[in-house]
């Protein structure tokens, strides 16, 4: 027997709910949400002494430099162009010259996106990682990072042969990037260094 329409759209609310929150429904079992990566106080990235003609120690280009995400960014929010803050997770250090510090400010934007669909489809996100404040100066980065939520097929699947039509409701997850996300960034600039601290940064070729 064919349930009601109104038996029908509730339990496609449930499912709906669940693709959204990540819960699952009661008679599944709960997959806990993947844990956020913190920022740690790890050993410091570092390269060794490179040195210009004038004798002045340079960063050279393509220097890793690894970054933690501020704050959650979700693509049913997000937009395409908008912008987030990053930190530099480690002290990035030539020889024994702290050139980037850690906690030093980054800024990323969103690339592409797309919001979830219906019959399960996830939404998806693109970031790319654009600069690097150092003491006032801005230092261009390079750098990107996918994301996906969670599809719903099976609940799309049941919906379909239980329902029909209604399996149109059943959502994906959205995609999130969570608060101490890491991503790994490269300077695409060299930076002069002098008497231990950041004198300048060099015009790209």
């Amino acid at each position: 027997m064919k349930p009601s329409p109104m038996a029908a759209l509730a339990m496609i609310g449930t499912l709906a709910g669940c693709a959204e929150t990540g819960v699952a429904p009661a008679t599944a079992s709960r997959t806990p949400p993947p844990a956020a990566v913190v920022a740690s106080a790890a050993a410091p990235v570092v390269v060794p002494e490179q040195h210009d003609t004038a004798g002045h120690m340079i960063l050279p280009v393509n220097t890793q430099v690894p970054l933690t995400i501020d704050a959650e960014l979700a693509s049913n929010k997000a937009k395409v162009g908008d912008t987030f803050a990053l930190s530099v997770e480690r002290d990035v250090m030539e020889g024994t010259t702290v050139v980037i510090p850690r906690g030093a400010h980054a800024i990323g934007a969103v690339k592409t996106r797309s919001g979830k669909g219906t019959l399960g489809k996830s939404g998806k996100m693109e970031v790319e990682i654009r600069s690097l404040d150092l003491d006032g100066r801005v230092v261009a980065l390079t750098g990107s990072g996918k994301q996906a939520g969670k599809g719903n097929g099976a609940a799309t699947l049941g919906t379909l042969l239980l329902f029909g039509p209604f399996a149109a409701a059943v959502t994906g997850t959205s995609a999130r990037f969570h608060k101490g996300r890491a991503f790994t960034a490269y300077t695409s600039e060299p930076i002069v260094v002098a008497s231990g601290r950041t004198a300048a940064v060099v015009a790209s070729m």
